[in-house]
């Protein structure tokens, strides 16, 4: 294919060319994934061979898409128990997905169809998964517009982002890491979720708002609650939040590690200036009136813009082209946060209703930004490639 063919887009020429260079390097497995191993080889050969990998992701994240809906649809301000059967369906969703994403690997291999775009696309999905899943859970636990639900929020999704950046320096991506004699990992934490799904379901909701005080009498709950920590719900988070911060220290301390120099470091720390911005400005627009009517939407709109900012870290570590500071989605959240903070910021008088439309706008212009660049990206790479997303080419090789 001749360069000047090449769709212009996202990815520079460079890009491309570093693309089709690209091999893939894990560290492993845990005792878990190797366990769920024997599941998935045997679910793997049930599936057809002209079914497309991608397509097997793209199913599994339907699966949690349709979970997130239901969540929003019953529970919009994220204090509203869910059905029960929403919760069962919660479960199974997860658990789908989880072994959709383990074997799209496997059936690209069995098909012969492995390519740079499954690593981009399986990853992409993940990143919008970590939204959907996320939130969900937030529904299922009943925190609410708190600033809890951005605590589990930033703990979810911060890792995914974080095992990204060092990829993007180490040329590795780590899918756990073992803590004392504990792996923590990708399908750990998948697991956990659905133990909490299934808690919601068959004990109740309200499970997780139980007073620490009747858990663990009045002293203990005393010195939890001079840090928040008030109820069931607050102790899983904050154990979550725990993990994952051993977790994000180990992500930095192996970038510190391929650092050529004290410099290349400090550069590679400025990365994550973007992402620093976004959970600043997120706590302070939780605080926020409009925040507190519409958690669900606005806890939508601050996922998607961590989805985007992600999306790009992971095309950055195939293309080994620079993450760019510069991120215009962050440029309205700001803005939104003060004028929702103080509704007579601006000439005249902002109505409740208004700074409800400018939440509307943000979210949708965030989420048809995420679309309008994965469709590019997607287009970019299969053009370039001769491929397709979701079927298999054959080639006369084949």
């Amino acid at each position: 294919m001749a360069e000047t063919d090449n769709i212009k887009g996202f990815i520079s020429q460079d890009g491309l060319l570093q693309l089709k260079r690209y091999q893939y390097q894990s560290s492993g497995y845990s005792r878990l994934d190797n366990l769920m191993n024997v599941w998935w080889n045997v679910v793997v050969e049930f599936v057809p061979l002209w079914v497309a990998p991608n397509l097997l992701t793209l199913s599994g994240l339907l699966c949690l898409v349709g979970s997130f809906v239901c969540a929003f649809v019953y529970s919009p301000d994220l204090s509203t128990p869910l059905p029960t059967w929403s919760l069962v369906g919660f479960a199974v969703a997860q658990f789908v997905y989880q072994t959709l994403d383990a074997i799209d690997g496997k059936q690209a291999r069995r098909t012969g169809s492995s390519s740079p775009l499954g690593q981009l696309f399986d990853h992409g999905c993940d990143a919008i998964a970590t939204v959907t899943l996320g939130l969900t859970l937030c529904a299922a636990v009943l925190l609410g517009g708190s600033a809890w639900t951005l605590v589990l929020m930033f703990s979810l999704q911060g890792p995914f982002f974080m095992a990204q950046w060092e990829e993007h320096h180490s040329h590795c991506i780590r899918t756990f890491i073992d803590v004392g004699i504990v792996s923590v990992g990708v399908t750990e934490g998948q697991m956990v979720s659905i133990i909490i799904a299934l808690v919601s379901a068959f004990a109740g909701s309200h499970f997780w708002l139980t007073p620490l005080v009747t858990v663990l009498g009045q002293s203990a709950a005393n010195i939890l609650a001079l840090g928040g920590i008030t109820n069931v719900a607050h102790v899983v988070v904050a154990l979550v939040l725990i993990i994952n911060l051993i977790v994000i220290s180990s992500n930095v301390r192996m970038v510190a590690k391929h650092s050529v120099s004290i410099g290349a470091f400090l550069a590679a720390c400025a990365e994550l200036l973007p992402l620093g911005v976004l959970m600043v400005c997120a706590f302070f627009w939780r605080t926020t009136p409009v925040f507190e009517r519409h958690p669900f939407l606005a806890m939508t709109a601050i996922g998607l813009v961590f989805s985007h900012l992600t999306t790009q870290m992971i095309i950055c570590n195939v293309t080994k082209m620079r993450f760019s500071l510069m991120q215009w989605t962050l440029a309205p959240l700001p803005v939104l946060a003060v004028i929702s903070s103080n509704p007579r910021s601006l000439d005249g008088y902002l109505a409740p209703k208004h700074t409800n439309w400018l939440l509307y706008g943000y979210c949708i212009l965030v989420g048809l930004t995420v679309f309008s660049f994965v469709r590019g990206v997607i287009n970019q790479i299969t053009h370039f490639l001769g491929i397709k997303c979701f079927s298999i080419v054959k080639t006369k090789a084949s």
